[in-house]
């Protein structure tokens, strides 16, 4: 497997034979999946079910009322 170049347009470094063209894609799909999992606890998440619990509550608490 051929090493993925840290420079500003890898894709230049390739040929255009079929092969070369299946390592540039090999070297994509492997650099993205190295970034997909990249998790950091630190970055704050929307709180989707929350934000779904206060809009059912207030719409159930609005029909209580009238």
């Amino acid at each position: 497997m051929r090493s993925v170049q840290h420079n500003k347009c890898f894709r230049k470094s390739y040929g255009k034979s079929p092969l070369q063209k299946k390592d540039l894609l090999k070297d994509i799909c492997n650099e993205y999946s190295l970034k997909r999992n990249n998790f950091n606890p630190a970055d704050k998440s929307p709180n989707n079910f929350v934000k779904k619990l206060e809009i059912r509550m207030r719409l159930y608490y609005d029909q209580l009322k009238n």
